[in-house]
């Protein structure tokens, strides 16, 4: 797949052509960044302004708290768009990291090329940005989906939570998770052996099946509440 076909599909130039899609993306002068397994392209506390597209490989925001714990935000998968929560703020400053899982590569541009009037042409940047307010917006909602599973006190809570957003989601009761184990446990800021440890006993209890980061919900009375349906259905309407 072309470099043009993975940026085609970012959020950002949803509602352009394709033809207008070239046509931007050669006025916004993107520079290719090469990133090679851990290397960090935020800094907690860094100046933003730029925005980047993944166009290979994956990515993670990720919060470093005081005790050196590492809690997962957030993966980044090509034609995904990263930095521009951070750029579009007053401070510009952002209070994650955000680090290569894999080797990947990420297209970088200035933020406000888009954001201020002048070098893109007005019609298609201001469709950029309509694009651009509701994955701001979605960004946020997920990040309010991550409080409401880490409200639940237990551990199973937490999973069962976590489980019936991504099944609510995917309107299935069959779905993959964007998560390996060690990034689900650092997402649900739980011991790794803690998550497999329940995910085993729940399985034993007939509640759900899993391989690796395939999960079936096999008794759906817990992922069937009104309050869980209307988080998810609020994520879906902008991704």
């Amino acid at each position: 797949m072309s470099e043009l076909e993975v940026i085609g599909r970012a959020r950002l130039f949803e509602q352009l052509t394709k033809e207008q899609t070239e046509r931007v993306w050669q006025l916004l002068t993107p520079a290719r960044k090469r990133l090679y397994k851990d290397d960090v392209i935020v800094e907690d506390g860094q100046m933003v302004s730029f925005c980047g597209i993944v166009e290979k490989g994956s990515l993670a925001a990720s919060k470093l708290y005081a005790d050196g714990y590492l809690s997962l935000m957030l993966k980044f998968a090509p034609a995904y768009t990263l930095g521009m929560d951070i750029a579009a703020t007053k401070t510009k400053v952002s209070t994650y990291y955000v680090s290569a899982l894999t080797d990947s590569v990420v297209w970088i541009f200035d933020y406000d090329k888009i954001a201020k009037p002048g070098t893109l042409p007005e019609a298609e940047r201001l469709l950029i940005m309509e694009s651009l307010l509701a994955l701001v917006a979605g960004e946020n909602l997920r990040k309010m989906n991550k409080i409401e599973i880490l409200s639940r006190k237990g551990s199973r809570e937490r999973i069962m939570t976590f489980l019936a957003f991504e099944s609510s989601f995917y309107r299935s009761s069959e779905f993959d998770v964007p998560y390996n184990r060690e990034e689900m446990a650092s997402f649900l800021c739980l011991n790794r052996s803690r998550l497999s440890h329940e995910l085993s006993l729940m399985r034993q209890e007939g509640i759900l099946d899993y391989d690796k980061n395939h999960f079936k919900i096999l008794e759906e009375d817990w992922v069937s509440s009104d309050e869980v349906k209307r988080l998810a259905d609020s994520v879906i309407n902008y991704y």
